[in-house]
């Protein structure tokens, strides 16, 4: 399990990983203070050690700059950091399956631009920081969570769903392709209820 803990006093990020069988403690990871976290995700193995990777989404308050900070869970070293657009006042990470098959995951961050409120999720590799583009979503609704789920369409690419609801208390889950941003369903759920979040289940 990793948890990721903020020294109120000191603003320092620390993510403690231990076994969830014995509780034992097996690295202590530390993170770039300067940004404040968001979300935090754990990545496939990027750099063949055999342990996953953990990465952080933050933002530098004092330049408005957007990051995703890798971090080896064995070794707690940096292995990189990827770097998002900053004119997005971004939400939440997912982590797509690779999409270029370099042998690395990549990142997906969800946001809502700060000039026209339009919610997109930018896309890029987690070990190059190429950068792969833009799904977007309907922007009339606010955004409540997100997730990267399984290929739905049947073309091998994971789908970005992005649970929201609209001015009038309507919720949904958009889901669109990550590859081609394209429009895979709309699930709609009661206007009655407040949702909190979502999660995949298996087939």
């Amino acid at each position: 399990l990793a948890v990721l803990f903020e020294d109120g006093a000191t603003g320092l990020l620390t993510g403690l990983v231990t076994d969830a069988a014995s509780g034992a403690l097996g690295q202590t990871i530390a993170f770039d203070p300067t940004y404040a976290p968001l979300d935090l995700a754990v990545i496939p193995d990027q750099n063949g050690n055999g342990a996953a990777e953990l990465a952080l989404l933050g933002r530098n308050a004092a330049t408005g700059s957007v990051q995703v900070e890798v971090r080896d869970t064995l070794t707690g070293d940096q292995l990189n950091a990827v770097e998002f657009n900053s004119l997005f006042a971004h939400q939440r990470l997912a982590v797509l399956p690779d999409l270029n098959g370099n042998g690395a995951a990549e990142l997906a961050v969800l946001g809502i631009k700060t000039t026209t409120g339009g919610i997109a999720a930018e896309i890029k590799d987690a070990a190059s920081g190429v950068r792969f583009g833009q799904v977007f979503f309907a922007k009339a609704y606010r955004p409540v969570d997100f997730a990267a789920v399984a290929d739905a369409n049947g073309n091998g690419a994971a789908e970005l769903a992005v649970l929201g609801v609209d001015t009038a208390g309507q919720p949904r889950v958009e889901l669109r392709d990550s590859r081609s941003g394209t429009l895979v369903k709309v699930l709609w759920s009661p206007k009655w209820t407040t949702p909190l979040g979502f999660a995949e289940v298996p087939d």
